[in-house]
């Protein structure tokens, strides 16, 4: 996840660091746009139930909450688009971050 993340970030812009991320049929994509016109977009598969989600947050913030985690296997829960997520550990709650989505 934390690569995915980091192959996106690279035409994230500098200024905001905004991506989106779309989340359905157990794949995740994540995808940044930049001034220049320029567009990343990465997609992995990952344990999904639910409905189509769509969130826009600081790539930076989820990254440093992904390097917080020490277990090979993270857990990021949305409760809606617009809400912030919870990423922590998939074993275990003793570590877990919050990170706050964004307007893009």
């Amino acid at each position: 996840m934390k690569e995915c993340f980091l192959r996106t970030a690279v035409l994230s812009s500098e200024k905001y660091r905004g991506i989106k991320v779309v989340l359905e049929n157990n794949r995740m994509k994540t995808i940044a746009n930049n001034p220049e016109q320029e567009e990343a977009e990465d997609e992995i598969e990952v344990s999904f139930t639910g409905e189509k989600l769509e969130a826009g947050f600081n790539v930076n913030y989820l990254i440093e909450a992904v390097n917080g985690i020490s277990g090979h296997n993270v857990k990021i829960v949305f409760a809606e688009g617009s809400n912030s997520a919870i990423v922590k550990e998939e074993e275990g709650e003793d570590t877990l971050y919050v990170v706050m989505p964004m307007r893009l």
